[in-house]
């Protein structure tokens, strides 16, 4: 049951990278947002056209897929961090055990 739980985790984590690169990338080649935030806030006091309205819909989604992306980010690196804390414990626990199991081969020797 854990290794099906583990390997279900290990592909979404994978799933999610792979959105998380693929959203970047878009948003990289679309290059910096097309306003300025000074355009934006005198755009949002003036808009009155349809073109006026949809400069300003591009500029929120192109805003809205960096949040996303970055929002998404910290918490796969806290994910990330967490598993490695609970590697890093079971790594102890196999260190501890191997310093038991040369103590016995140790005393078998003599």
């Amino acid at each position: 049951m854990k290794t099906t739980k583990r390997k279900i985790q290990a592909v979404l984590t994978v799933i999610s990278l792979a959105f998380v690169v693929f959203v970047a990338a878009g948003y990289s080649a679309a290059g910096k947002p097309s306003l300025s935030k000074k355009e934006v806030k005198a755009l949002i006091a003036s808009a009155k056209t349809r073109e006026d309205h949809l400069k300003l819909a591009e500029y929120y989604k192109g805003e809205a897929v960096r949040l996303e992306a970055e929002a998404f980010g910290e918490g796969h690196c806290k994910e990330i961090a967490r598993r490695y804390r609970e590697s890093a414990a079971k790594t102890q626990e196999l260190a501890a055990m191997h310093e038991q199991l040369a103590a016995t081969a140790e005393q078998k020797q003599q």
